[in-house]
């Protein structure tokens, strides 16, 4: 493909067009409204792209493929063009980027967890893609960031309904008409390569249509209706691991009329002991899947990994325990033999090319000082989220607090919060758009306080 595109005719053909293409839209966006109409376009075409979808050509748009070793210099450089072209199509300021990147290094926690994993491709066994994995990163916490700013809960709440929705359908779309493409022996993979990622996606899609739903009888039918299609086709993915997500979703759905009989300190308890108990459950369901499956009707996909932990726990993560190998300098099989998870490899299986746990990940990346940091910057989410709950009766308030769920329950099993990936910017978006509440609650605070009436003089 790449020297047929590099054809002379043939690229000069493409070369010209979007050049010709580029000017047209640069002059166009000059009018206010077909540049709002171009930038929500963006917008929407970004998040499905940064959702995880691996079909031509959104798979060669994803900046997340620059930090992969299979993306050439060539490839690479191509996409920044990309990139590049559409933000100043878009006429986004050099100044608003470099904002974004300061908001997001002064979130408490989160930055020093981003600063820790940018140093931390100086000790990684194969630096220049280290750093390459960390761009991909950032660059995907900047258009969080983005995000955060630019919607409230209310347009989150629905842009990553329809978002998710329509990779359903599409996901559906590729597993009826193209197997090849949208199936795997395991289950459904749809648009997103894995029949995990599409499984806990479906989870996720599922709960935010069924609490929309009860939060809108007037559109409860519909809901309802994307609700069902949604748990149909995780279910065709054939992954028990979504299904613990969803059951997880639905209990925290319905928990904040609990919450809000509570004080905040009760709140947090009982979130912990929910959340610690489908801890537990996944355990014991990895611990006893011959008997679980069976039930489930699952194929037993996750056979191995509690052996998987456990060497992890004692071969690999003790010897570089508070640093870890770096952002991405662990998992590396193109290495061969001298990978740090070769040893893992030959003991386990082919299969193990990641810990199957994103807190075990997050460890072997960036050790027990880049586990607390995620850890501390997790927990203050929680507690801004219930204590939205508990201050709040909006519809959404509940919204922060079930991504959140789900960003802990799939990751017991799968691991996606270390990587540049869908489940990453989820995280940064609830983290910033909390402070961004918090901030604003504080400010109307003080000028509640601050105000004083004046009193007429007679």
């Amino acid at each position: 493909m790449k020297e047929l595109i590099l054809y002379p005719p043939i690229f000069g053909a493409l070369l010209f067009g979007a050049l010709g293409s580029f000017i047209i839209l640069f002059y166009l966006t000059k009018d206010k409204i077909i540049a709002t109409t171009i930038h929500q376009i963006a917008d929407y075409i970004f998040l499905f792209i940064v959702s995880g979808v691996t079909t031509f050509p959104f798979s060669h748009l994803d900046i997340r493929s620059i930090g992969t070793p299979e993306k050439g210099l060539f490839s690479a450089l191509l996409l920044i063009i990309i990139y590049t072209a559409a933000l100043i199509l878009l006429r986004v300021q050099l100044k608003q980027i470099i904002i974004n990147i300061i908001i997001l290094l002064k979130q408490r926690y989160l930055g020093f967890y981003i600063a820790l994993l940018i140093f931390s491709t100086l000790w990684s066994g194969s630096t220049w893609l280290s750093f390459k994995a960390a761009i991909s990163l950032i660059a995907i916490s900047v258009f969080a960031v983005y995000f955060a700013r630019q919607f409230n809960w209310q347009q989150i709440f629905k842009l990553l309904r329809w978002n998710q929705t329509f990779i359903a359908f599409y996901s559906a779309f590729l597993a009826i008409f193209d197997p090849s493409e949208g199936r795997m022996t395991k289950g459904w993979s749809g648009a997103v390569g894995h029949p995990i990622d599409l499984g806990n996606m479906m989870a996720l899609t599922a709960s935010l249509w069924l609490l929309h739903g009860i939060q809108n009888p007037k559109y409860r039918p519909r809901s309802f209706f994307f609700a069902v299609i949604c748990t149909v086709i995780m279910q065709l993915a054939n992954s028990a691991g979504a299904f613990i997500v969803f059951i997880s979703l639905i209990v925290i759905i319905f928990i904040p009329a609990i919450f809000r009989k509570l004080n905040f300190l009760q709140a947090n308890l009982l979130f912990t002991l929910i959340m610690s108990f489908f801890g537990m459950l996944s355990v014991w369901v990895l611990g006893n899947l011959n008997s679980t499956f069976s039930l489930l009707d699952k194929d037993l996909t996750l056979t191995g990994r509690v052996p998987l932990w456990n060497l992890l726990i004692e071969s690999r993560i003790l010897p570089k325990l508070w640093l870890g190998y770096g952002y991405s300098g662990f998992w590396q099989p193109w290495q061969g033999a001298n990978s740090p998870s070769a040893i893992i490899t030959r003991l386990i299986g082919e299969w193990a090319v990641h810990a199957h746990n994103g807190f075990l990940d997050i460890i072997l990346n960036l050790g027990l000082i880049g586990f607390s940091l995620f850890v501390l910057c997790l927990i203050t989410n929680i507690g801004q989220s219930i204590k939205l709950i508990l201050e709040n009766r909006t519809k959404e308030i509940v919204l922060p607090l079930v991504i959140l769920t789900f960003i802990l329950v799939s990751n017991l099993s799968q691991t996606s919060i270390i990587a540049p990936s869908y489940v990453w910017f989820l995280f940064v978006l609830v983290t910033v758009r909390l402070q961004l509440d918090k901030k604003l609650s504080r400010e109307k605070k003080e000028a509640w306080f601050s105000y004083q009436p004046q009193i007429p003089s007679y």
